[in-house]
């Protein structure tokens, strides 16, 4: 790494250190002086009264209970995702690309009637361990899974039930919801509008060694939508972004994910889960994919579709599912201008995926899954060979549900994928996926993910690579109007060809957010890359640094 890469990103570091631990002095110093919480709407801190001498103090008012539902209150606490990553990385994601563990970040759990920990109305199904896609730069890939069935008994409002406090390790804790948005409501569904607005500075604005450095610009709107109905669900999840480089305006990049889900209950014991979703960014620009000339890399367009239906036979709940993603290739630019030629890497995936769960509690389930995958490219043969393939992936894993605790689907197997010309290699290997969400309190969540992608590759010789990655973030709550942040991504993408180099990408963030009231929030977060290329060229740092605003309802 470069002395003034090194020297950057202490920078980074120091002065990202010296925030959050201003925050902490902060929080320290208003904190009364009887060591009270920090968090002041804590149980603890309200249920303190004072008697004036010779009277009586009256009793405290009996709390009303709070029914939560869906997902971990502790895991709603606003948490942009500072990778924001162009196309959706390999991260244990769903089919269209969103987590597949834990809530949204910026979506607040659902408030209702619904029995503490039961599936209730307006609920969006299993979100844990739902069928997946993992898009890379590359191309797309199917590789997850179906998640568990519903209850047997019908989904109906409840009403609300007390609190055991020996039962519910969160019971002392009151819920603050003086910060988190309260939405709109039109007829049977809940909307929550936001958008943020930042600027700052990278040092690597295309990404690639040698790049340029200057100011950027950065809007990034969203919306999602939930439904409260007593049966089925659907939902809505749209985000997108545009990144404005005022200097170097030919790197400026788009982005935009687009989700619909929903859940149709056929039965007591029986339901059909639909997916559907479009997703636009840039491809990365130091991919081996690309010439050695290029300038602006590829745009890729990913449209996504899942359909699967769940039996519960007793012991055992049976899925059988259906998956296809396609990807498109378009635009990009050499040194010196001309087009990239990309659009021979155009293909289509189908996934047909059988999932056996054994239902030995409702916090922990174990299962096994087989999938049966064939790719078709639009041209077949490229650089004299043909590029379909077929492969398939055995697995087996286990999804836990503890409440607030942890929650999430982590999973382990085989897996090939074969190209029809018999001068390709294989891609086979180890095939680790999952995400794990753990709140040991309601102030700090941990996010663990793993993914392993098969990306195929249309470079002459070379039938792709096996990515693996693993990451970790963590979000602290110094106190209930400031949050802190800090995560770490590691990539390693094996190829086939011994003439390809090897490739690692290690990511570090890191941010603060600071909550005005429940619609406005400021944001400071940082990002570092070191990317390294074994054996080859084309080793670079970058170095991000941004402030911004974010308005929600």
């Amino acid at each position: 790494m470069r002395p003034d890469a090194w020297w950057r990103a202490s920078s980074i570091a120091i002065v990202s250190i010296a925030v959050v631990v201003a925050g902490a002095a902060l929080a320290e110093a208003q904190s009364t002086g009887d060591g009270s919480s920090l968090l002041r709407g804590s149980s603890t801190a309200k249920g303190r009264t004072s008697a004036r001498p010779g009277t009586t103090a009256a009793p405290a008012a009996a709390p009303v209970p709070v029914q939560w539902i869906g997902p971990n209150p502790a895991a709603s606490l606003d948490s942009p995702n500072v990778l924001d990553e162009p196309v959706p990385p390999a991260l244990g994601a769903d089919a269209l690309g969103d987590p597949v563990a834990g809530p949204t970040p910026s979506r607040p759990p659902a408030r209702t009637n619904g029995a503490r920990g039961s599936t209730a109305a307006g609920a969006t199904g299993a979100a844990v361990g739902s069928t997946g896609t993992a898009t890379t730069g590359t191309t797309p890939l199917v590789t997850g899974s179906t998640g568990p069935v519903t209850p047997r008994t019908p989904l109906r409002a409840t009403q609300p039930v007390p609190r055991d406090s020996r039962l519910d390790p969160y019971a002392e804790d009151s819920v603050d919801e003086g910060y988190q948005p309260l939405g709109l409501r039109t007829g049977g569904f809940t909307w929550y509008p936001a958008v943020e607005a930042s600027a700052g500075y990278a040092s690597n604005i295309p990404g690639r060694a040698g790049g340029e450095a200057g100011a950027l610009l950065r809007v990034a709107p969203e919306i999602t939508g939930q439904s409260d109905w007593s049966r089925h669900a659907l939902s809505f999840d749209l985000r997108g972004s545009y990144t404005n480089y005022p200097q170097y305006t030919v790197y400026d990049q788009p982005s935009f994910q687009g989700t619909v889900r929903g859940r149709v209950d056929l039965s007591d014991e029986m339901r059909m889960d639909l997916r559907g979703g479009y997703a636009l960014g840039r491809e990365q620009a130091s991919s081996a994919n690309n010439p050695a000339n290029t300038l602006v890399p590829a745009t890729v367009q990913t449209l996504t579709g899942s359909v699967g239906l769940t039996r519960d036979v007793g012991l055992f709940a049976l899925t059988l599912r259906g998956d296809v993603a396609r990807g498109t290739y378009s635009g990009g630019e050499l040194v010196g201008g001309g087009s990239l030629g990309v659009i021979n890497r155009d293909n289509t995936q189908v996934i047909g995926a059988l999932r056996v769960t054994y239902n030995a509690s409702e916090a922990l389930k174990p299962f096994v899954e087989g999938q049966l995958t064939s790719r078709t490219y639009d041209q077949a043969v490229i650089n004299g060979d043909d590029r379909n393939s077929t492969g398939y992936i055995l697995k087996g894993g286990v999804t836990t549900d503890l409440g607030p605790l942890l929650r999430g689907e982590i999973s382990a197997g085989y897996g090939v994928e074969r190209p029809r010309s018999a001068s390709l290699s294989e891609l086979r290997g180890l095939v680790v996926d999952g995400s794990l969400v753990w709140s040991p309190t309601r102030l700090t969540k941990v996010t663990l993910t793993a993914s392993t992608a098969f990306e195929p590759s249309t470079v002459s010789g070379v039938s792709g690579s096996v990515a693996d990655t693993v990451g970790v973030t963590l979000e602290q709550s110094l106190r209930r109007d400031l949050t802190a942040q800090i995560g770490g991504q590691f990539l390693t993408r094996t190829y086939t060809a011994t003439a390809m180099p090897n490739e690692y990408d290690l990511k570090a963030t890191t941010g603060l957010t600071y909550k005005f009231n429940r619609n406005v929030q400021v944001f400071v977060r940082g990002e570092f890359e070191r990317f390294m290329r074994v054996g080859g060229s084309g080793d670079y740092d970058s170095e991000t640094v941004y402030a911004g605003v974010r308005l929600q309802r």
